[in-house]
């Protein structure tokens, strides 16, 4: 790897790892050039009147998992006129095991 062996501390070894990582084409400089993410759909969530949260798809079947959000409480994203019920949407809750 190296002709010769170097005491080596933390900061030597952030640098040799950088400088590993720039030889094997892992860390890309300047500007990005693949397309970012397209946006995930941000819903707000509402209990009694209430909004407790804004949160993607994923973040929802998680709380529902873990019972912070219920099949009652309402949802409305972007695009849509009027607020859902949560239990509306089959897809956040997977079928009983």
């Amino acid at each position: 790897m190296f002709g010769m062996i170097f005491f080596v501390g933390i900061p030597t070894l952030i640098v040799l790892g950088v400088l590993k990582l720039k030889s094997s084409g892992a860390f890309q400089g300047g500007p990005q050039t693949s397309a970012p993410p397209p946006p995930t759909l941000a819903y707000k969530v509402s209990r009694a009147g209430q909004v407790i949260g804004t949160y993607d798809a994923v973040a929802i079947q998680h709380l529902i998992r873990a019972g912070a959000i219920l099949r009652t409480d309402d949802y409305w994203a972007a695009g849509m006129t009027e607020w859902q019920k949560v239990g509306s949407r089959a897809e956040w809750f997977p079928p009983s095991a």
